[in-house]
């Protein structure tokens, strides 16, 4: 650090820390040159970088005089001092991935599986999965910023994933998979839930949850950006399209990943992401609530909500026009039928019947192609890079391929695979050989100079592409 820059980063410290212990009873905080009174009503403290000469933004509750400098031993240092009002305390939730990771990131909510009633934490892909070594079932640490005690998960899914051919995504968000007594130890140690989801508009006042505090914050618009992945671990950089642009009252730093925004009224808005270029674009970028738990096909436990553990699935008859086999008859690995049920399990697990019987027709449409695609319903599904449950590394590949008759799903799913290969089973998609999840946007490339020929759950479907 330089020596106009220290007497800044000293003083930083100091107030830092002075705010820390002003509100531990008998704590005699460091000497900062504020009033007992200003100290009290200090909430916010940013070291703001400059090319030439740095400087200090300070935050104060009302009721103080504002400082315009601060004493230490070489002489006065000038500060931006400014009212934010009152900020209740938020209790940070910080997660980290401690097989295959580097960086450490905040907890933003907790949410429950679609298709399992499966308990989750959600946090920032980029900070659990940013490695390229990071893999299904690594183990995830999560704890109270102010406590000693953790919680374990392990993670399930991510995005963006290090393996995906496509650099360019609209989602940064993972799954850790935790246990419903877990999620009481949490509450303990003073994690709070929202009241609900909501959308956010442009204008709109949100609060960050981040650092011990709500820190208070607008919506300004939407911004794409390339993210840098190495202070994660990570070899490769993305670029996250429409990204939720906003100012803060303090500038995000580095850790504030995964922070949730909220309403005023307690509703999740968005999750945090990156720091932003300043100015008009503001100096935070986030990412939607809704199109994150759309894509990853959960909801938010919300406040006041029964913690229960989930209640495993029972196998439900075979659905009409769906030829009916025995469990027992399921082949544990292999060939055409089995590919075929782990496809559409893999790609369309939380869509039901309906859902699964399209993946089904698109896997039958290439294979009526006899073209690159594959000729086989074996070769079609094992494409590299068609169907993504198949790709190596794909954080749904291990838990897909040790499926057996037990699960409920991929049952029905070896039902519908055993009459779409005995040609019993009409296409629901319009003879579609591609599709998309409706929650990626912007749409793949591929897409983007196509109409859709139908829409299915939560997917797009398309027919005219080569």
């Amino acid at each position: 650090m330089d020596l106009i820059a220290a007497p800044y980063f000293l003083l930083y410290r100091r107030l830092a820390l002075a705010m820390a212990r002003v509100r531990r009873p008998g704590a005699a905080p460091p000497h900062t040159g504020l009033s007992e009174t200003q100290l009290a009503a200090l909430r916010q403290v940013t070291l703001l970088p400059g090319a030439g000469r740095p400087s200090l933004r300070l935050g104060f509750a009302d009721g103080c005089t504002l400082p315009a400098s601060l004493a230490l031993a070489g002489g006065a240092l000038a500060v931006q001092a400014q009212r934010v009002g009152p900020l209740r305390p938020h209790a940070d939730m910080l997660m980290r991935n401690t097989s295959n990771g580097h960086g450490v990131g905040r907890l933003t909510c907790m949410v429950r599986g679609h298709y399992n009633s499966q308990l989750y934490a959600l946090g920032a892909g980029h900070v659990v999965g940013g490695s390229p070594h990071a893999g299904m079932g690594d183990h995830i640490v999560l704890r109270a910023a102010m406590s000693t005690r953790t919680v374990s998960g392990k993670l399930e899914r991510w995005a963006p994933s290090s393996f995906a051919s496509d650099p360019e995504t609209a989602i940064d968000a993972a799954l850790t998979r935790v246990d419903s007594e877990l999620l009481r130890e949490l509450i303990n140690e003073g994690l709070q839930l929202p009241s609900g989801v909501g959308d956010v508009t442009v204008g709109q006042s949100m609060s960050l949850h981040t650092r011990g505090a709500r820190i208070a914050a607008t919506a300004l618009g939407y911004t794409s950006l390339w993210m840098d992945l190495k202070d994660f671990g990570g070899s490769r950089d993305y670029y996250l399209h429409d990204g939720l642009a906003y100012q803060a009252a303090d500038t995000p730093i580095g850790g504030d990943s995964g922070a949730p925004l909220w309403s005023a009224d307690g509703r999740l808005l968005a999750m945090h992401i990156s720091a932003g270029g300043g100015g008009a674009e503001g100096n935070g970028v986030a990412v939607p609530i809704r199109r994150v738990l759309d894509f990853m096909e959960c909801s938010v436990v919300e406040r006041g909500a029964t913690v229960a553990r989930p209640v495993a699935p029972v196998p439900s008859a075979a659905p009409v026009g769906v030829l009916a086999t025995p469990l027992a008859a399921l082949a544990p690995a292999g060939g055409d039928r089995v590919t075929l049920a782990r496809t559409m399990w893999g790609e369309a697990r939380g869509e039901g019947q309906t859902g699964m019987e399209a993946i089904a027709s698109v896997v039958l449409n290439r294979v009526k192609r006899q073209s690159y695609w594959g000729r086989t319903v074996e070769e079609v599904c094992r494409k590299p890079y068609q169907f993504s449950c198949w790709n190596a590394g794909d954080p749904n590949r291990s838990q897909m391929l040790r499926l057996d008759a037990a699960d409920a799903g991929y049952a029905l799913a070896c039902r519908i695979a055993d009459a779409a290969l005995r040609h019993q089973l009409p296409d629901n998609t319009n003879g579609a050989t591609h599709y998309h999840t409706r929650a990626l946007l912007p749409p793949p490339r591929w897409a983007r100079a196509h109409l859709p020929c139908a829409e299915i759950g939560r997917h797009l479907f398309y027919n005219d592409i080569n």
